[in-house]
């Protein structure tokens, strides 16, 4: 059998935007406890914003009803997500036996 192998990049932009009149620094510590610690100063926004995105890439669609394990429902948290267009897909190197 021959086979080859192709390593391929595929990259989605995604807005995320938090409330922080609702993501809120009690909201953060109670999502550090169940999940992961990002910790909650300014630069945890950041830090929820890529685990945010990281998730919204994950599924078909993003509702502002979704809910977010250890955010809850993404409109109530103060979470609003977009996922932009298709994404982009690159071929880095291809060739050689898988």
């Amino acid at each position: 059998m021959t086979t080859k192998r192709f390593v391929v990049a595929v990259t989605r932009q995604v807005t995320v935007e938090l409330d922080t009149s609702r993501f809120t620094s009690e909201l953060m510590e109670e999502f550090n406890a169940v999940i992961t610690d990002f910790g909650t100063d300014d630069d945890a926004y950041e830090a929820h914003a890529r685990h945010i995105a990281w998730f919204a890439t994950n599924v078909s669609e993003v509702s502002p009803d979704d809910f977010a394990e250890g955010y809850g429902v993404l409109r109530d948290a103060g979470i609003t997500v977009k996922v932009h267009a298709e994404p982009d897909v690159e071929t880095v190197s291809e060739g050689g036996p898988a």
